[in-house]
């Protein structure tokens, strides 16, 4: 697959793209397919990145703050796309948005504003694990979804009245609390 390989070097700041315009997406990717984004932070856009009928796409070690939207956006026909070790913060809506795409994971990574994950596909679910994923203020959820989510081994955090889902699909695999993950899964806290 093609690679857009950002600098590793975080101690001299990265590679950060900042749009500086809430009128347009900081990254925006139509129409590709199988293609790595690794290694970059977007900022201060209408999205971090946003991934339009674009199938098979890796976003790996990325941050998306700090935007009028949504931190990572992928619709229409992004199927299979894998977000793994980002982050998205302090984005206006929400961390992340799949939307008309289905098979999408996200692993190893930090949600962490109002308002977590938007999932809206039919039929396949979406994969969340080992995330911190957290929701703060009355009216926002962790999972606002109307489709199937599978979660599993993530810590949740839930801040001035948020909740943990909306009304709408299952969600599978929710522990909220340590004890509930030991209760269901028989371990105890060094497992």
């Amino acid at each position: 697959p093609l690679t857009f390989r950002g600098s590793t070097n975080s101690n001299a700041g990265g590679t950060v793209f900042n749009r500086g315009n809430s009128s347009f997406d900081v990254w925006s990717l139509p129409s590709v397919s199988n293609i790595v984004v690794r290694d970059m932070t977007f900022r201060g856009g209408r999205d971090g990145i946003q991934l339009n009928n674009s199938p098979g796409v890796r976003l790996t070690r990325l941050t998306a703050i700090s935007n009028a939207r949504h931190g990572f956006y992928a619709f229409f026909n992004s199927h299979n796309t894998v977000i793994q070790n980002c982050i998205s913060a302090q984005n206006a809506d929400f961390a992340i948005h799949l939307q008309s795409s289905t098979n999408c994971s996200i692993n190893s990574s930090v949600l962490w504003g109002n308002l977590g994950l938007r999932f809206r596909t039919t039929l396949a679910p979406a994969y969340v694990s080992n995330c911190v994923i957290r929701a703060s203020g009355l009216a926002n959820y962790i999972y606002l979804r109307e489709s199937p989510i599978q979660a599993n081994h993530n810590v949740y955090v839930l801040d001035d009245n948020a909740a943990m889902a909306s009304a709408g699909a299952t969600v599978e695999g929710i522990n909220p609390r340590l004890s509930n993950w030991q209760q269901a899964y028989d371990h105890d806290w060094y497992s």
